[in-house]
């Protein structure tokens, strides 16, 4: 039997990322039924700490553009969940961003 716990970090899926271009890329997941907002988290490569890119993401909205990046970066990102208490309750794990081009 699966606890609460173990049943939220199986419903976060689907992170991705939509045509990384110069200075953007747009970061998708699916909804957490649980989720009241979002929160999404990215460092550049080589960085020690994640700075927050966004906070309470409207739970209707599953995807998010990263802005202002550097071309040819290599990034880490990673979105989290929010319960109706305010806790970060879920974590997609990192993914990474890499070799933004140019918009053509």
């Amino acid at each position: 039997l699966l606890t609460h716990k173990q049943e939220m970090i199986q419903a976060v899926a689907g992170i991705s990322i939509a045509r990384p271009l110069f200075a953007q890329a747009t970061i998708s997941w699916e909804r957490v039924p649980e989720a009241v907002s979002y929160n999404i988290y990215y460092k550049e490569e080589g960085e020690t700490s994640f700075t927050n890119a966004a906070r309470n993401i409207p739970v209707n909205q599953t995807n998010y553009t990263l802005k202002s990046l550097k071309k040819n970066g290599k990034y880490i990102y990673k979105v989290s969940a929010v319960d109706a208490s305010g806790s970060e309750f879920l974590w997609s794990g990192s993914k990474s961003l890499a070799d933004l081009q140019p918009m053509q």
